[in-house]
């Protein structure tokens, strides 16, 4: 998920790789906290990519910012991201977001 001003620092991503928001479980008002991972979209072993949901955040006038978190540090999305998040989080199991 872009930011206005985060300081998540991105490790560049190989050619078969997507970027995975794990947007955690929460309610109401609580806090909306997620972690970023890398998948690799053809695996050579087991390992399945994991059911995600596309999500585009780019949509609307610039609006201001509302702060999330993940495990590395506070990040700032956009006003509707926000808003969009806090309406596609489940309350009790964490769920994929990726970014278009």
């Amino acid at each position: 998920m872009s930011s206005a001003n985060s300081t998540i620092q991105y490790n560049s991503l190989e050619t078969n790789e997507i970027r995975l928001l794990l947007l955690l479980p929460g309610s109401g008002n609580e806090a909306i906290c997620c972690e970023l991972t890398t998948v690799k979209l053809q695996n050579e072993g087991y390992e399945k990519v994991p059911v995600y949901r596309a999500l585009s955040n780019v949509w609307g006038k610039p609006q201001p910012t509302s702060q999330t978190y993940t495990s590395r540090a506070p990040f700032e999305v956009r006003s509707n991201l926000f808003e969009a998040l806090k309406q596609l989080r489940y309350s009790y199991f964490s769920r994929y977001l990726w970014e278009m």
